[in-house]
């Protein structure tokens, strides 16, 4: 099983103080092959909250956005997982409207939380 299949490595960042008081680090292992949009889905956050935005870091590359409102939203080709391991982080962009969120990032926008939520919540802000 372990040769036909990829190491992912997943974490992601607390949504409130105590939250970290147990890891969020874990591993799972996916079949050789399997989508990238399928492994994000997979190891996607315990903390399911309609309008809660998670930035998706792949080998710290900056590689989608997910919600529960819109499941996985990729800036990086689908392609399909083949090297050993990889590295999954869900970054917590707070309650910024994840259709939003990965329009700007699609724009090419930094992954900046606090610069994007400024810009969010701004007044003169389209929405």
């Amino acid at each position: 099983m372990f040769g036909s299949s990829v190491e992912v490595q997943v974490d992601r960042e607390s949504v409130a103080a105590g939250d970290d008081v147990v890891s969020h680090a874990a591993v799972v292992r996916v079949r050789r092959g399997t989508r990238l949009s399928a492994v994000i889905e997979q190891v996607s956050p315990d903390v399911r909250a309609p309008g809660w935005s998670w930035v998706v870091l792949v080998d710290g590359v900056t590689a989608a956005v997910w919600s529960v409102d819109h499941g996985v939203q990729l800036l990086i080709d689908n392609r399909r997982m083949t090297q050993k391991s990889v590295t999954i982080i869900f970054r917590y962009f707070l309650q910024i409207d994840p259709a939003w969120l990965f329009s700007r990032l699609a724009q090419g926008a930094p992954p900046n939380r606090e610069a994007l939520r400024a810009e969010f919540q701004s007044p003169n802000q389209a929405r």
